[in-house]
């Protein structure tokens, strides 16, 4: 029996196939890369949330900012803004920019709106017009002296002269109503303005472009190790500093829905958010002694027309405009008109941006609310 076990227990074991080693040394190498992984996704998490505040203030003090940037540069919007120092601003176009946005220049001043800073203290004697709004006041697709602000100070300038009319872009693009609002308050109160234009949007209603959310490390929406290659992949994609893209209902809105967005955002976003706002600006016209129209280039919604009728405040579209323009040049459909940027970008056009100017001037003449020209 001894013997017996002796022999059984001197059978040497079968020798490993190649295939079993190299599975093996697979196995090995891809634990380690989890764990390598792991181990990176777990410190980039840990040093965002505990760097975030430095980053905050880093990214607010860079008030020369759009230097780094080359004169004439091609930029994406991310590279133009900052986290604003108000968070209910979110962010803001950097100041002191001189570069190429959807080929066309974009100087900003040391204020961070757009056609550079306006004289302050406000000139004796002037009117000004302040405006408030997104890409369609900022100007998307489109010169500078092309928007259609630029274009109703020109129009005002020569009717009041020789009073000097000032007319103030604060547009960037991705802002909502609430946002527009904020930027007035904190920034724009002290040019004292005669009146603000404030422009609606369909996407007033929605979240704004980016975000700026405290990172959370057990969030697990969010790759950190992907963002980081993002960024160093594809400079300019993704927003400067900590801001982040805000989350899309479909492709071309931004979420609106209160109960869909951070805590943060909710009183912001809806047909709430927008009341909200507008209410808010009524108070500020009350208090500072401007007074207050809102301009569409298009068709406005009729949930935001009967918000700002409820409030008492005067809407001017170029509706009427749009379709006498389009039924004198045989009837095309919008996107394919000369009225928009191109047919894959609606933003108005320097020809549609006109005939927005062109309504608002119309509407100031017959109102009561211009000075006395010469």
């Amino acid at each position: 029996m001894a013997a017996a076990i002796a022999s059984h227990a001197a059978v040497p074991a079968p020798p490993r196939t190649s295939w079993q080693r190299w599975r093996r040394r697979l196995l090995l190498a891809v634990a380690a890369s989890a764990f390598a992984l792991g181990a990176a996704e777990a410190t980039l998490r840990l040093a965002a949330w505990f760097g975030h505040d430095d980053e905050l203030v880093r990214w607010r003090q860079q008030s020369a900012a759009g230097a780094a940037l080359a004169p004439g540069q091609p930029v994406r919007l991310g590279q133009m803004v900052r986290p604003a120092a108000d968070p209910a601003i979110v962010y803001e176009l950097l100041p002191q920019l001189d570069v190429e946005f959807q080929r066309h220049r974009v100087v900003t001043g040391a204020r961070g709106c757009r056609g550079g800073d306006p004289p302050l203290p406000r000139p004796d004697g002037a009117f000004v017009v302040l405006g408030l709004g997104d890409s369609v006041l900022f100007g998307s697709g489109v010169a500078t002296e092309a928007t259609f602000l630029a274009r109703l100070q020109q129009r005002l300038a020569a009717h009041l002269a020789p009073r000097p009319v000032v007319a103030v872009n604060t547009g960037v693009p991705g802002y909502n109503t609430a946002m527009e609002v904020a930027t007035l308050r904190a920034k724009w109160l002290d040019l004292r303005p005669d009146i603000v234009v404030i422009d609606f949007v369909d996407n007033d209603f929605d979240l704004p472009n980016f975000l700026l959310l405290p990172p959370d490390p057990l969030r697990l929406d969010r790759c950190f190790l992907y963002d980081l290659a993002y960024r160093t992949l594809r400079q300019g994609r993704r927003p400067n500093g900590p801001l982040e893209p805000a989350p899309m209902q479909d492709r071309f809105r931004f979420v609106s829905d209160p109960d869909r967005v951070p805590a943060a955002y909710r009183t912001m976003v809806g047909p709430a958010g927008y009341r909200r706002a507008l209410e808010q600006l009524v108070e500020l016209a009350r208090a500072h002694g401007f007074r207050v129209v809102v301009s569409c280039h298009t068709a406005i919604d009729p949930e935001a027309r009967a918000i700002a009728t409820a409030l008492g405040l005067p809407i001017v579209t170029a509706e009427a405009r749009q379709r006498a323009w389009l039924h004198e040049h045989g009837d095309p459909a919008l996107r394919d008109s000369a009225l928009v940027v191109a047919p894959d970008d609606l933003h108005p056009s320097a020809i549609g941006h006109d005939l927005l100017a062109e309504e608002l001037f119309t509407f100031l003449v017959a109102s009561s609310w211009l000075p006395a020209g010469k």
